[in-house]
């Protein structure tokens, strides 16, 4: 079973490099749109048969993610990914304020 990053209110800038994290770690990303709010997690992976109910409440208010079928070292991996970005984007903005 090929693990599966279930994404919601992904900014396409980070989805990008989440993708690429996953691709390395020989899994794969799926946007969760919110009308599939109400699907089960093994629906919105492929595992499971899904059924016909849409989600018309309130929507979340932040990014998600749902790291399923990973490993805790593969979910450290993506994490310490993700910081190792957002550190060299402070460093880089620091570098052109020239502090």
């Amino acid at each position: 079973m090929t693990p599966v990053v279930l994404a919601v209110h992904f900014p396409a800038k980070q989805l990008a490099k989440l993708r690429m994290t996953a691709m390395r770690l020989g899994a794969r990303v799926r946007v969760v749109e919110k009308r599939e709010f109400l699907s089960p997690i093994g629906a919105l992976t492929g595992d499971l048969d899904g059924f016909e109910s849409f989600y018309d409440g309130e929507d979340f208010p932040d990014a998600m993610l749902n790291l399923r079928a990973f490993l805790r070292r593969a979910a450290a991996s993506v994490f310490a990914g993700h910081a190792r970005g957002k550190a060299a984007a402070r460093a880089a903005q620091s570098r052109s304020d020239g502090r």
